[in-house]
């Protein structure tokens, strides 16, 4: 039985895992490059990090996530885009950022049921144009 309880709890790692990426596009038409820099994870209480995409240097990360440690933040996003941007050379215009917060689950009229709480979505994005 515990190695059922040990697969599961794997498995849901897996599936609950954060993601941290950067995507960039350049326009031909009018020469712009435009960059993406996202992460999400996962929290306990909206306050206690479990899971989220790993925000380190490429060069100093083991994983593509980490466990207890909150990388969902407006700060680390914006260090790595400005690293890439020195990687590009190019100046950075055009900010924009979002920020999402969610419970797991909401029932019809966005009404947020009790249990979600314990586990919380957190998402924070930035994109603009290199130059």
């Amino acid at each position: 039985m515990s190695k059922i309880i040990k697969s599961a709890f794997v498995l849901s790692l897996f599936a609950l895992s954060g993601c941290f990426s950067i995507e960039s596009k350049r326009l031909p038409s009018t020469g712009e490059h435009h960059v993406l820099v996202s992460n999400y994870g996962w929290t306990l209480f909206n306050c206690i990090p479990l899971i989220c995409g790993n925000a380190l240097p490429e060069e100093e990360r083991l994983l593509p996530w980490v466990l207890f440690r909150n990388d969902v933040t407006l700060e680390k996003v914006q260090e790595n885009f400005s690293r890439f941007a020195k990687s590009q050379e190019k100046e950075i215009t055009n900010l924009v950022y979002r920020n999402d917060n969610k419970v797991l689950l909401n029932i019809p009229g966005d009404i947020p049921l009790p249990i979600p709480y314990i586990l919380c979505y957190r998402e924070v994005q930035l994109s603009g144009v290199l130059k």
